[in-house]
């Protein structure tokens, strides 16, 4: 099956067999492009096929329909308030992300009962499904750029990467650059450790997933929690909810506008 994952910075299309994402493709998602995407859906789709898409940049979606119009497949774009992605205690399920619900569906698979998962990328997210199974959303906080975007201090880090973060020691820092990252270096954690701990107290010792860009680059920050990281949890979302869910001939959208070609990438 294929399938789209739109972020509000990033952009990944998988290709997964049997619940294992077997190849992967990287956008910046300003840069998807009904040009760009439709080569690799027609490698890639068969006609008739359905992309199933969790998009939370509405912005880009008519690009997305264009390509899958113009080799022959449909668009299912996955929503939280029509596709009943799992069962929830939400009071306005409309304006919450599907990606927030997917992942959370994926981390069910790996962890039967109550249990948190946390989610970081633009924004880091960690959010509780209870005993009974239903999710019941939890806290939003900002992801590292946004960390350092919220101290209109961005521009002093134009190159940071996740390895940057990585390495970064938590002591004080003795120059702007060594500070704002030795910042986000606690202050991240700790926030997202808090916001664990919070849940905690409602559900007592569960476990813990989690996901997303920056995932790789938390984790070792969060080694007293002992997270079980898995990277493509959204894509393990949506292929459980389309095994579970699976409806013939969904799609339809608008044309969309013309770019230049993404490139793979393999993590």
């Amino acid at each position: 099956m294929l399938a789209l994952d739109i972020g509000n910075t990033k952009a990944r299309l998988a290709w997964l067999e049997e619940g294992v994402v077997r190849e992967h493709w990287l956008w910046p998602t300003r840069e998807l492009t009904s040009a760009g995407l439709t080569p690799l859906l027609a490698r890639q789709a068969k006609a008739g096929e359905t992309l199933w898409v969790a998009s939370v940049a509405p912005g880009v979606n008519s690009r997305v329909t264009a390509a899958a119009t113009a080799v022959g497949a449909t668009c299912h774009f996955l929503a939280v308030d029509s596709d009943q992605i799992m069962p929830h205690r939400l009071s306005s399920p409309q304006t919450t992300g599907v990606d927030r619900l997917l992942v959370a569906l994926g981390a069910g698979g790996q962890a039967p009962g109550a249990y948190i998962v946390i989610q970081c990328g633009s924004a880091a997210t960690v959010d509780w499904v209870d005993s009974e199974g239903f999710y019941r959303g939890g806290y939003i906080l900002p992801g590292p750029r946004l960390w350092l975007q919220g101290l209109g201090l961005a521009e002093c880090l134009p190159d940071l990467s996740r390895e940057d973060w990585l390495g970064e020691s938590s002591e004080p820092g003795d120059a702007t650059r060594s500070a704002l990252l030795g910042g986000l270096a606690v202050g991240l954690p700790a926030a997202v450790a808090a916001a664990v701990a919070r849940l905690g107290e409602k559900l007592g010792p569960v476990p813990l997933t989690l996901t997303g860009g920056w995932a790789g680059a938390l984790a070792p920050r969060l080694a007293n929690l002992a997270p079980r990281l898995v990277p493509d949890l959204l894509f393990l979302g949506i292929a459980r909810w389309v095994a579970e869910n699976h409806r013939a001939g969904v799609g339809g959208g608008e044309v969309g506008q013309v770019g230049d070609r993404p490139g793979k990438d393999g993590n």
